[in-house]
């Protein structure tokens, strides 16, 4: 071509936006994961959520002491808060929970034992939004770098 000529820088920014974007989001998404875990556990073992939380009945507090157990509410020997983990299902799909026997009956209750709910899920989540924002922001900044 001769004469004038403008090349329009766009295209290949974007061509190589749509390559990075879905690594990037996969990471963003994977750090989110860890983080709800990391406030779940730290929830738990620090008591942050307990304000919302039903005291321990007094038959409880006493089989834990009898059991050289700790007194701190959704803690026994420590397994609830250590049975969390991340896993991976796909690209972009993660799941944080755990196989713990008892997390959904502590999280929900259980009427028929008369465990009333303990929740920590919805708090830790919460916890989570703001620096989640963050690293989804900062995903979607590394796509176009």
């Amino acid at each position: 071509m001769s004469g004038l000529q403008i090349t329009d820088g766009i295209g290949p920014m974007l061509a190589k936006a749509g390559k990075q974007m879905g690594a990037s989001m996969d990471r963003a998404t994977g750090k989110n994961a860890l983080l709800v875990q990391r406030n779940v556990e730290v929830g738990i073992r620090r008591q942050k959520y307990k304000a919302d939380w039903k005291a321990l009945k007094e038959a409880t507090i006493k089989e834990k002491k009898r059991k050289n157990q700790s007194n701190l509410t959704l803690v026994a020997e420590g397994d609830l808060s250590s049975s969390f983990e991340v896993l991976k299902r796909s690209f972009g799909i993660y799941e944080t929970g755990t196989m713990s026997k008892y997390a959904r009956a502590q999280a929900f209750g259980f009427e028929a034992r008369g465990i009333p709910a303990r929740d920590y899920w919805t708090p830790a989540i919460e916890e989570s939004f703001p620096q989640m924002k963050v690293n989804w922001t900062e995903g979607l900044r590394d796509i176009f770098k």
